[in-house]
């Protein structure tokens, strides 16, 4: 395995790419983008490192800086320059896995997204979308992979995958996205942008043996049995095909850098060119909600007023889409807060 600079036009060094060593399955490119969040990124890589799924390669957007008062304010403190970064990076790449860091210039989150779609040196057609500050369940990425490679099968009661030979009723590449379930570690009350889901994005109810019984998730539903279910709404973890995203024009840019916007809106352009959604309830992807750091704008404040703006539009046409496919859909709770 080799290492190479990555350098802009102007030869300065702008992230480095670190060769993988080659698997049988088709390999998938993990897309992280976080800002000053070094140990929720350790905590999200190390998880990642006990994964079933050991076939992917991880791009890292990374926009953390010095802060003030520091010899270096304002310039790159890049979780791969820390000691424990690097160390974690000679890990990855030791066991298989290639890794690219791209320096993000500090537009927001949603263009470092589409940072790590345009700027992925491995072209890997199938990408993961995760947040910086959550922890995957060591099945998750097997899980949502196998949907979206090996299609599904249509049963009274949700799809199932396909036994070997089997024909499938969803065609692989007619699935624009599959996520699984990502349950929030925020309280109920925790502000932000939660009005109209937060009495179920937190709730979690546990068996006398500890089994999960009754799972709330981010994107508003409750789930009480692992199925295999169409969805409208992909939720922040999910895998995506790169030709998909490119035709429906990747992330939307005008929604601002917070969460919950981007996939919606991106998810709704998936279902309106054709493309099938899916999420598995069985697949948990822990999420943290950190209330400081991620990827920020300079004018943050004011992105996040445009973005409520703009998502209100999206958001109705989502429900209209929800009121006229009513039986795609299994959720026992739909939350709306303040119209």
């Amino acid at each position: 395995m080799k290492d190479t600079k990555l350098c802009n036009k102007y030869g300065e060094t702008v992230g480095v790419k670190y060769d993988a060593v080659a698997t049988a399955n088709p390999r998938v490119s993990l897309q992280i983008c976080t800002k000053d969040r070094h140990t929720e990124v350790a905590m999200l890589l190390e998880s990642l490192r006990h994964q079933t799924f050991t076939s992917w390669d991880l791009v890292l957007c990374d926009g953390s800086k010095f802060p003030n008062g520091h010899p270096n304010a304002g310039q790159p403190n890049l979780f791969a320059n820390t000691k424990f970064g690097h160390d974690m990076i000679i890990r990855l790449k030791m066991e298989g896995h290639g890794v690219q860091v791209i320096i993000d210039d500090g537009s927001g989150v949603v263009e470092a997204r589409n940072m790590c779609i345009t700027k992925d040196v491995f072209e890997n057609n199938l990408l993961i979308r995760l947040d910086d500050d959550s922890i995957v369940d060591e099945q998750y990425l097997e899980r949502i992979y196998n949907i979206i490679t090996k299609g599904l099968v249509k049963e009274k009661k949700g799809y199932r995958l396909p036994n070997k030979g089997e024909e499938p009723d969803v065609k692989p590449e007619k699935i624009g996205g599959v996520s699984g379930v990502v349950p929030t570690f925020g309280a109920a009350d925790f502000k932000r942008n939660v009005d109209c889901v937060g009495e179920v994005m937190s709730k979690i109810e546990f068996d006398d043996n500890g089994n999960i019984t009754v799972l709330g998730d981010d994107a508003g539903y409750l789930y009480n049995e692992a199925r295999l279910l169409p969805t409208h709404h992909l939720r922040s973890s999910f895998i995506f095909r790169r030709d998909a995203a490119i035709k429906v024009g990747m992330f939307p840019i005008g929604l601002g850098p917070t969460g919950f916007r981007e996939e919606s809106k991106f998810s709704v352009k998936l279902l309106m060119a054709g493309y099938k959604l899916f999420v598995d309830t069985g697949a948990i992807c822990w999420h943290n909600m950190c209330p400081s750091g991620g990827c920020r704008a300079p004018d943050y404040a004011q992105k996040v007023q445009m973005g409520d703006i703009q998502f209100r539009r999206w958001f109705k046409h989502m429900i209209s889409i929800k009121k006229l496919n009513r039986d795609m859909f299994d959720c026992s709770k739909w939350v709306i807060k303040n119209g």
